[in-house]
């Protein structure tokens, strides 16, 4: 998990329903990046019942810390669970999380489906509702038939197998504010592995802790152009149109629609890939 001064807020609720409803294996690890310093402070600590809290020397975008946690998986030779920290988690989130070593795995959320609570969130809304939140979990566990793929699948709590970064490698660092997540489902998927939604579900602020009072309309029009910018140079336009939220949507033709309606977007985006698949230095 991440934290920076102005989220500590979101990272308390977050511990805290983290500690209250993971069941960790003996030989888990937990990290806490603190990237600006100022959780280590002391002025906004929550004590860790299990882990160890790392400050970054230099603050890193999403893109470094994610490889910072990968590096460190990597040298115990474990899969990695990144979890942001707008996020409420929900009692056997974990377990309903895992499906296996070929499949990146995301937990269902407000943004996939609607339980009684908004789609765009903040934590003043969310309010003491955990009764609520853990009866929705309970109930999306037992609905779910199928993991799931939609068209847009943000990274915000995600298992990453070894099996997988260990091939695709790390996350492309050109991306420095967005589209990480897209670039890397894309390699994922050229790689021959899966993105899935999973029968875990947990509320997601979307990005409130971060983006919230620290930009108006114009930056994140200008941060939208840059990474997309950056997408389109590396995959093309055709695969922005497809990929990216904020693009005009391509035209399908008929199999392509057929795909896209029995929600089989990884097939779909699969058939758009190059042939060789842009990779990154390591």
């Amino acid at each position: 998990m991440v934290t920076v001064g102005n989220s500590a807020n979101y990272t308390k609720l977050a511990l805290l329903t983290l500690f209250k409803h993971t069941k960790f294996k003996k030989e888990d690890s937990f990290v806490l990046i603190d990237n600006d310093g100022f959780w280590t402070k002391g002025s906004e600590v929550f004590e860790l019942p299990f882990g160890e809290v790392v400050t970054n020397i230099d603050q890193l975008n999403f893109s470094g810390n994610a490889n910072k946690l990968i590096s460190l998986a990597n040298s115990q030779n474990k899969d990695l669970v990144f979890l942001s920290n707008d996020v409420v988690f929900t009692p056997g989130w974990n377990e309903r999380l895992e499906l296996n070593e070929n499949t990146i795995c995301i937990p269902s959320c407000n943004q996939t489906h609607n339980y009684g609570f908004p789609a765009v969130s903040n934590i003043n809304e969310f309010g003491k509702q955990f009764g609520k939140l853990n009866s929705a979990a309970h109930l999306h566990g037992v609905q779910l038939q199928e993991p799931f793929e939609t068209k847009l699948m943000p990274f915000y709590v995600f298992k990453l197998p070894q099996k997988i970064y260990t091939s695709v490698g790390l996350f492309d660092t050109n991306f420095h504010m967005g589209g990480e997540d897209v670039d890397y489902r894309l390699r994922a998927i050229g790689a021959g592995f899966d993105v899935k939604y999973t029968k875990s579900f947990l509320l997601h602020f979307n990005g409130a802790s971060t983006w919230n009072g620290q930009e108006n309309l114009d930056d994140v029009k200008l941060r939208n152009l840059r990474y997309t910018r950056t997408f389109i140079q590396k995959w093309g336009d055709k695969l922005a149109q497809l990929c990216l939220d904020q693009q005009e949507q391509p035209l399908l033709d008929t199999e392509q629609q057929k795909l896209a309606s029995q929600g089989l977007w990884n097939k779909l985006i699969h058939q758009q890939l190059p042939k060789i698949v842009p990779q990154i230095e390591q």
